[in-house]
């Protein structure tokens, strides 16, 4: 233990030098200097050559501000102060202390519980002592206690002066607080390079950052992994900001070729704020399957933010959300045709699980390969930890599919793994007591059911909901419509609107395109409406027989609409083609 101590006067050195003969491990090397000529004392040798500074006073204060080795303080002690004052009251003179404030107010204490008459002169820099003691003479001061930084200026101005020294009980006590001082610093640093070499051994890439940041450790895996990647460890920084706001993340990040299990993790030590990431590699054969996709926390931002109504949407299912996420249990999305059970699924996610991975799986689209590889594969996105796994249209599902699924999501514990979201084409309660749907399986789906209002529930709001869409129009055609003539807004208003939302949008795509004028007028609104499916003629659509039956008249009534068009047919239904022709072949 090598100890450096800065001392005013020899004496003192001495006596440091005496009170640690008692740690046969202590060694001690003393300078007898102020700040400014022992940083530059200290420059003469190696930043490692000492463990840590022992001094006093101002000097100590300004040496924690430069060097990063612990420095110790001499501590005052109310018998140093005592002892100087008894020895000034020998003289009988007028006597003022100079000194830093925090010493002039312990003198000022003392004094007074003493009835001792004295003058305090404090000063924050030492630059400021010749000054002060410059105006003790003027004041008729004739003696001065101070450190050994006022001696000189005392001795110009013929001021007698006398030395605030420290007695050997305080330098005992420094000695001691210093080897305490070394031996916790030395566990530490033990500790640090103990957990340091468990991090290197560990396969699992780990980064550390400062609160600004700044890349504070990475394990050896790590750099392995960034070191060809540098891009790729800026993507994972470019995360801080979110992971400040949520606490935590759970996301699926590609590495190069390859994807990874992303954590992060923020904590506070010591009054700052870290943030730590780990990254578990998913497996070689890992892909996003053709039906699924995996979208960041800012891309499940961005798709809200770029609808014109989401917030409005939204509204009337604030307490719902705020009560599914507080419950942990799936949430299940019903509504109508049109009512954007897709978009809510996003901002139901932000709520829910807003750090983590949304993973979107488009059941309409799932092919017998396809679903073998999400069940039963270990690269799935279905296994893994902590993300949101949203089930589009999982009425969609044949009811095989339905019982593998269930017995999967029991056996696997899917939904304590992850937060688990569905919605579907249809009133799934109703499919259950027809038969067409598993009834276990939609026990586990509905744990917290939300019901998306049709446009007719919500007409007060369809004011609002064409006022957001009209300056998104009006930007894509470079229209500058204002409004809608008030026999349009009532037109508008009292639609039934049986496609809801996407109805909407469409129309208003239509109106603004067309017009020209300030406002729509009624007689645009009605020869758009009047060529749109309104709820009576929707109403006339055979709905009996079988699931494949009505399924195969929706398929014709869409295709003759298209003008057998199978591709427009196919985009229209939201399948492939090639789905499109298995159905239309009775495959």
């Amino acid at each position: 233990m090598k100890i450096l101590a800065i001392v005013p006067y020899p004496e003192l050195g001495s006596l440091i030098t005496e009170a640690a003969e008692r740690y046969p491990d202590m060694e001690v090397t003393t300078f007898t200097g102020y700040y400014g000529n022992a940083m530059a004392y200290l420059t003469t040798f190696p930043r490692d050559r000492f463990d840590l500074i022992i001094s006093r006073g101002g000097t100590t204060t300004l040496l924690m501000e430069k060097v990063k080795i612990p420095v110790v303080n001499i501590r005052l002690s109310p018998t140093d102060i005592v002892r100087v004052l008894l020895q000034t009251q020998q003289v009988q003179l007028k006597t003022a202390v100079i000194s830093y404030p925090d010493i002039c107010e312990f003198f000022s204490s003392i004094a007074e519980f003493l009835r001792i008459d004295i003058s305090v002169y404090p000063f924050d820099t030492p630059d400021r002592i010749e000054m002060l003691v410059d105006r003790c003479r003027k004041d008729g001061c004739r003696v001065v206690i101070g450190g050994a930084m006022a001696r000189d200026a005392c001795a110009a101005n013929g001021l007698q002066f006398f030395l605030i020294a420290s007695g050997r009980e305080a330098i005992e006590e420094c000695i001691d607080l210093a080897y305490r001082t070394y031996e916790a610093g030395r566990i530490a640093s033990e500790r640090a390079d103990l957990f340091e070499h468990l991090a290197d051994l560990n396969d699992a890439p780990a980064l550390l950052y400062d609160e600004s940041g700044a890349l504070s450790f990475a394990n050896t895996a790590a750099w392995r992994l960034f070191g060809k990647e540098e891009h790729s460890m800026k993507r994972i920084e470019e995360t801080i900001p979110l992971l400040r706001s949520k606490g935590e993340l759970h996301l699926i990040q590609k590495i190069g070729s390859y994807y990874y299990k992303l954590n992060g993790h923020l904590f506070r030590v010591g009054g700052k704020t870290w943030f730590s990431f780990d990254l578990h590699f998913r497996s070689p054969d890992y892909r996003p399957l053709s039906f699924t996709k995996i979208k960041t926390p800012p891309e499940v931002e961005e798709i809200i933010s770029s609808c014109p109504y989401a917030e409005l949407l939204a509204a009337p299912y604030e307490e719902d959300l705020r009560a599914a996420a507080s419950s942990g249990l799936p949430v299940h999305i019903r509504g109508e045709v049109g009512t954007r059970k897709d978009l809510f699924a996003h901002i139901a996610h932000k709520e829910l699980n807003g750090s983590a991975s949304f993973i979107h799986i488009a059941c309409r689209n799932i092919n017998e390969n396809g679903w073998n590889s999400l069940l039963r594969k270990s690269a799935s996105p279905l296994y893994g930890t902590g993300f949101t796994i949203f089930f589009e249209d999982i009425d969609m599902l044949t009811l095989p599919m339905q019982v593998e699924l269930m017995h999967f999501m029991q056996d696997t514990k899917l939904t304590s793994r992850h937060r688990i979201i569905s919605c579907a084409h249809i009133d799934l309660s109703e499919s259950v007591a027809q038969g067409t749907f598993g009834e276990d399986l939609y026990q586990m789906l509905s744990g917290y059911t939300i019901t998306m209002l049709p446009l007719t529930a919500r007409r007060e709001d369809i004011p609002a909901f064409l006022g957001q869409l009209l300056p998104v129009y009006n930007e894509h055609f470079s229209r500058f419509v204002i409004g809608f003539s008030r026999e349009a807004a009532a037109l508008l208003s009292s639609f039934s609107w049986p496609l809801n939302l996407t109805q909407m949008e469409s129309t208003m795509k239509q109106l603004v395109a067309q017009t020209e004028t300030p406002y729509i007028s009624a007689g645009s609104v009605r020869s758009i409406l009047r060529s749109s499916p309104d709820s009576a003629t929707l109403s006339t659509f055979d709905l009996s027989g079988s699931l494949e039956e009505i399924e195969k008249r929706i398929i014709s009534r869409v295709l003759k609409e298209e003008n057998m068009n199978q591709s427009a047919a196919a985009k229209r239904l939201g399948i492939g083609r090639s789905t499109l022709w298995r159905k239309l072949n009775g495959h």
